[in-house]
């Protein structure tokens, strides 16, 4: 029989629960410093280790990775290679990631600091659903019989620590928005024992920052931003908010958009809703996104992934169903590739979301080449893509012209989704064709301080470091509210100046005002 305790039990047990939190406050966290990372190949394929990089990011599993270590030569056959890391900070995503171009077979991987080995959840190069028996999840079971075997090139597997490796992030009260009058903000974090570093003008806090010790007034719009600060651990998520000071700013009716794609999809994570607070807008921001995986993916994998601002934002009839948001963000990419598989489900996310919110408006969100696009079948095409498809040009010479293929395919993709009978036609977000305009203004020394497009722009292969991703963001923000950037938003969290983020918010304006799709006019 389940026996229940006495009040005064209960109450003794909470009390003892909230003394044992507070005393753990005062002690030291265990270390999740990287020292040491373990690596365990399929038979026969160790050579393929060499070359491999450790990598930590405090952002995500694929953005603002640092380099922490190398292999240097592979291990003999059958035997686990151990590679030490040293120096590093703590960080919250850690990761194995193959020499650029070359493939691994990847038995198993262990990430270890001083304190022992690191826990965490499992992520990697995704793969089709029909590979799921060497997929990354198999580098992490304990098996050295399974392996990940990822064939094309660019693969990494590595682990998530979760919200226990960072500081806490930190909290504002009176939350972000709008507020006829004067506030004086208090930033805090639970539970206490981190040391909080504030800006207020939205910019990416670091030690020469103000410690936070007393509330700080704010008496007029402004974006604050916020890290807090504990030995051994990551240092917090960055936190953000902005306040709207004056006569009806409390007033501005709430925009609803949820995103669905793949990290491309989370570069504006972080990023939007910000831009649209600092801007004057109440845009309530929502994304369900799995690192390589396409349109198809998302749909047939209902509560996976990354989600945000509330873990179950992954399961899309939940949200359609209780959220009914207003735009709705789809992210076309080759994986598995081929303008049935993205019109199909593509129009399966649409007409789901119109059950419940006739009035949504759809967008198909254009993305970028890889700095390397040989491999992507929106830029050359591919025999194998259902159906068969080849843009005019099969080898672009330039990266403008592997996006320029690329915005071929979305044209086709974009027809087919308006084929489909629905109060609003979609629009495009032309997130790729504004990172054209931004290499034309870096190259032509229209931007002082920047002279190297892929250096500024580019944190990997494919990613975008904080002023691409501001960019793209900006993007969004003008087609969400049709109006221009320039001079109306902050620019928090890009690691720009205010002169840059300036023309940033102006090429992302032309972007959108000179392609008919989005259908927003100057």
């Amino acid at each position: 029989m389940k026996r229940s305790l006495p009040s005064l039990a209960i109450g003794f047990v909470v009390a003892m629960s909230l003394a044992a939190t507070v005393c753990a406050q005062d002690e030291k966290p265990a270390s999740y410093a990287l020292t040491k990372v373990r690596l365990l190949a399929k038979p026969g394929t160790e050579a393929q280790l060499a070359g491999g990089r450790i990598l930590g990011s405090q952002e995500s599993a694929t953005t603002a990775m640092v380099p922490l270590a190398q292999v240097a030569a592979a291990p003999a056959e059958g035997q686990w290679l151990e590679v030490a890391v040293t120096g590093a900070r703590p960080y919250r995503y850690v990761k194995f990631a193959a020499a650029p171009g070359t493939s691994v077979c990847l038995a198993g991987v262990e990430f270890h600091s001083a304190t022992g080995r690191l826990e965490g959840s499992p992520f990697g190069s995704n793969l089709p659903k029909d590979r799921e028996a060497v997929a990354f999840p198999k580098a992490f079971d304990g098996d050295a019989a399974t392996w990940f075997e990822f064939p094309d090139g660019d693969s990494y597997a590595g682990l998530d620590l979760g919200r226990k490796s960072q500081a806490p992030r930190p909290r504002f009260t009176p939350p972000e928005g709008g507020y006829a009058d004067a506030q004086e903000v208090k930033i805090d974090v639970w539970p206490a024992g981190a040391v909080i570093r504030y800006t207020t003008d939205g910019s990416v806090p670091d030690a020469s920052s103000p410690v936070y010790t007393a509330p700080v007034k704010v008496a007029r719009g402004m974006t604050l931003a916020a890290m807090a600060f504990r030995e051994n651990l990551a240092e917090s998520d960055i936190a953000l908010a902005s306040y709207r000071i004056g006569a009806g700013a409390a007033d501005v009716p709430q925009v609803v958009s949820y995103h669905i794609g793949n990290s491309l999809t989370d570069t504006v994570n972080g990023f939007l809703s910000e831009v649209a607070a600092s801007g004057g807008k109440n845009l309530y921001y929502m994304r369900k996104t799995i690192p390589g995986c396409g349109i198809e993916g998302n749909w047939n994998l209902n509560e996976k992934g990354f989600a945000s601002p509330e873990g179950w934002m992954n399961n899309y009839p939940r949200v359609f169903a209780e959220k009914r948001p207003a735009h709705l963000f789809l992210q076309p990419f080759p994986n598995p590739p081929g303008i049935d598989s993205d019109g199909e489900f593509g129009g399966n996310f649409i007409r789901l979301a119109r059950e419940h919110n006739p009035a949504v408006q759809p967008w198909l969100y254009a993305q970028w080449p890889a700095l390397k696009w040989g491999k992507d079948a929106h830029c050359e095409g591919a025999g194998w893509m259902k159906p068969v498809w080849y843009p005019p040009n099969r080898q672009p010479a330039t990266w403008e012209d592997a996006m320029a293929n690329k915005m071929l395919y979305y044209g086709e993709m974009f027809d087919r989704w308006n084929a489909l009978e629905g109060e609003k036609p979609v629009r495009l977000v032309p997130g790729g064709p504004a990172l054209v305009r931004l290499k034309k203004a870096i190259e032509a020394g229209e931007i002082p301080g920047m002279t190297d497009f892929n250096a500024e722009v580019f944190d990997d292969n494919i990613h975008l470091t904080r002023k691409g991703r501001y960019l793209v963001a900006l993007v969004h923000y003008a087609c969400l509210f049709g109006e221009s950037p320039e001079g109306k938003v902050a620019h928090a969290n890009s690691g720009l100046n205010a002169g840059q983020a300036r023309i940033f918010q102006r090429i992302a304006w032309e972007a959108v005002i000179t392609e008919p799709r989005t259908g927003v006019k100057k």
